[in-house]
């Protein structure tokens, strides 16, 4: 197995279990090999991600992630908690902007809303690694998304096929069938 990370996620501080060491962990326990993304997840300037994404030695890896048989990938809620505020991408106050915008959470580091649309451009031109639209045309997308926190992320990359598959525990899977019904 190869296991290839497909969004950025170096971070500024060292706060364990990024998308890195889970890529790893995962390589390790298939007996296969990883290869890492070395970059941060979300940049400064969207002309940086630009220029790091067409780079001849990060090109070939979003390459290779998007031609991978499956993709493993999770979603985080809008809020302090997040990952991308607990990792220094982001501030506490951003996260309430993006909620007053209509976000839902995150899905590999893109905000969207409830119909599962980008709710701030600027910010997702900033973000690396692979697209919503990269998501949708893989074969085998699957999702590991759970917790009541992230129940209203896992309804919108549900519905608006970002998974083929999706992991999660009991009264998840409860809601998004109710919320199928209504």
């Amino acid at each position: 197995i190869e296991v290839v990370q497909i969004n950025g996620g170096v971070t500024v501080n060292r706060r364990v279990g990024m998308a890195s060491a889970t890529a790893t962990t995962i390589a390790q326990k298939a007996g296969g090999v990883v290869t890492l993304l070395p970059s941060p997840a979300i940049l400064e300037h969207a002309s940086t991600r630009r220029a790091i994404e067409a780079d001849r030695m990060v090109a070939p890896i979003l390459d290779r992630a998007r031609a991978a048989s499956a993709l493993v990938f999770s979603a985080g809620p809008v809020t302090p908690a997040s990952v991308l505020v607990t990792s220094g991408y982001l501030a506490p106050a951003r996260m309430r902007e993006l909620a007053e915008k209509g976000a839902v959470g995150d899905v590999v580091g893109r905000f969207v809303d409830s119909d599962g649309h980008i709710v701030d451009h600027e910010l997702d031109e900033r973000t690396l690694g692979l697209t919503l639209d990269d998501l949708r045309r893989s074969d085998a997308a699957i999702a590991v998304i759970s917790g009541a926190a992230k129940r209203a992320v896992a309804l919108a990359v549900v519905a608006n096929n970002y998974c083929s598959v999706l992991v999660t525990d009991e009264a998840t899977a409860t809601y998004l069938l109710e919320e199928k019904n209504r």
